[in-house]
């Protein structure tokens, strides 16, 4: 009777081994029913769209924290895992719940029950607000040094050509496809 007994605690205890990480990742980890109710989140997901604890997320739509352009894109993705599609990772302009819009990363995967059925969602969301700043900044300074009438050529610490602005190519005579990356 011990041995049944120990063997019944386990899957609870297994539960609550699975619950304590989910509530420890840094990352925010969020699950929805199939209608985008949220059925579960970890401390993460408050802190990153600006909820004091995680039980203010409990039973309020995914889909709220979604900017408006996004919520029919969100939408299909949700059917595409339905169908059984792969969807992933997805970027979406996310809004935090002082209206402040910013730019996330979702992984999510569909979760069915034990007869194969579809059951909820699971996503694990990341904060890439900081890279599209990056990127943007990247972008514009690449613009701006092909505005530039010199060339400007730039290569990494082994001599591999990593910039080739278009005065590059008009006095050299070589497109930036053909050098970029050689050294």
């Amino acid at each position: 009777m011990k041995n049944l007994h120990t063997i019944q605690a386990n899957p609870l205890r297994s539960e609550e081994k699975y619950r304590i990480l989910v509530d420890m990742s840094p990352d925010p980890i969020v699950q929805t029913d199939l209608g985008g109710k949220i059925l579960f989140c970890n401390r993460s997901t408050a802190k990153l769209f600006g909820f004091a604890t995680k039980d203010e997320l409990i039973g309020r739509n995914s889909l709220d924290f979604i900017h408006d352009d996004e919520k029919t894109r969100a939408a299909e993705v949700w059917e595409r895992l339905l169908k059984g599609e792969t969807a992933g990772p997805i970027e979406y302009r996310a809004v935090r719940n002082n209206g402040m819009i910013f730019s996330m990363e979702l992984h999510s995967v569909l979760l069915r029950d034990s007869q194969g059925r579809p059951e909820s969602f699971i996503g694990i969301i990341r904060d890439i607000s900081e890279r599209k700043r990056f990127e943007r900044r990247m972008k514009f300074q690449a613009e701006l040094l092909n505005a530039v009438g010199q060339a400007v050529i730039s290569c990494d610490n082994t001599g591999v050509v990593t910039f080739w602005n278009r005065a590059a190519e008009h006095l050299l005579g070589w497109s930036r496809e053909e050098v970029m990356g050689r050294d």
